[in-house]
């Protein structure tokens, strides 16, 4: 038997660095229904705190294979840009309206 590990932090390169740190330990997928309701919650706000952040295209780019495409590119643009979304925006109420 084995058992699924999913990561969900904060959508950035840094958020995404951790998980990508962690694949190298054991198998853990990003949990991409959560990021899909925190990025399309969200990603019209245009008061994204701006981050400098190390960019890691390696990680960035396995991270963003689990995702429909139309969302890996709006994801990719939104990290390139130094803008980040906290994993806090998927809050109680929203996670309410995200139907699984």
């Amino acid at each position: 038997m084995s058992t699924s590990f999913y990561y969900f932090g904060d959508l950035d390169a840094e958020g995404i660095s951790i998980w990508y740190e962690l694949t190298e330990q054991r198998e853990v997928v990003p949990f991409v229904y959560f990021y899909c309701c925190l990025f399309e919650r969200n990603e019209k706000k245009t008061s994204f705190v701006k981050k400098k952040q190390v960019f890691k295209e390696e990680a960035i780019n396995a991270f963003l294979r689990y995702f429909p495409k139309s969302t890996a590119e709006g994801i990719y643009k939104l990290i390139k840009s130094n803008c980040y979304i906290p994993q806090e925006g998927l809050n109680y109420l929203l996670l309410k309206e995200c139907s699984i």
